[in-house]
């Protein structure tokens, strides 16, 4: 019975590591189940940030651990007592050294049947894609999104996030014009600013030549700027 019970601890040990790096990685599970200690971890803590490569783009991407997924971590490799070397996942199966992708899809199913939702609406992709949408929602900022999902081209990232390519160019559109817009409105307000101090150097000249020299030097830098 004690057996069996620290069996279930530790099979939910990790897979709360499991749940948390999914998603804070936003990696396809074939770069997910085969991460090594060494990838998340320096110098014996979890860092907040890991940098790998994917099997499929063969591409670096990066990616954040948040403070709840690196105590996870932490907890896990301890109770594990896994090495730098060794893998993050480590499955139970003898001719298997990491948590293979259908046992991670058996897990995640696991989930969903606990939380009374349909197998069918949700997958080991449904962790990769859950923070970048959330991302995209909050920012509308898809070349954001593209790096964080490591894809190499901007129309995947579209797929991914499940909306259509009119929606997506019109939010980069409205991101680029919200910028020009602070320009505009910096210009100006410098402007007005110019305005004010000539005006007020302006009355306090003594002599008319004064003046015009104050007003040559005005139309020059508005000229410039």
């Amino acid at each position: 019975m004690a057996g069996a019970e620290e069996a279930c601890l530790e099979s939910r040990g990790r897979e709360l590591a499991l749940f948390n790096l999914g998603i804070d990685s936003k990696l396809r599970r074939c770069d997910l189940v085969v991460l090594r200690v060494r990838d998340v971890c320096h110098g014996g803590q979890v860092a907040t940030r890991a940098i790998v490569m994917q099997h499929k783009t063969q591409r670096p991407v990066q990616f954040e651990i948040t403070q709840a997924t690196r105590d996870a971590l932490q907890a896990w490799i301890k109770q594990a007592g896994l090495k730098p070397e060794d893998f993050l996942l480590p499955s139970r199966l003898h001719d298997s050294p990491h948590l293979g992708t259908r046992q991670h899809a058996r897990i995640l199913g696991h989930w969903v049947d606990e939380l009374g939702l349909d197998r069918a609406e949700y997958g080991t992709h449904s962790m990769r894609r859950t923070k970048a949408t959330l991302i995209y929602r909050r920012t509308k900022n898809l070349r954001a999104v593209q790096l964080l999902l490591g894809h190499s081209k901007i129309e995947s990232t579209v797929r991914h996030l499940g909306i259509e390519v009119d929606a997506a160019l019109e939010s980069s559109e409205q991101t680029e014009i919200r910028s020009q817009s602070r320009r505009r409105a910096r210009r100006a307000t410098e402007r007005r600013l110019y305005r004010a101090c000539y005006t007020a150097a302006n009355r306090r000249a003594p002599t008319r030549a004064g003046s015009v020299v104050a007003r040559t030097a005005s139309n020059a830098a508005w000229a410039s700027g």
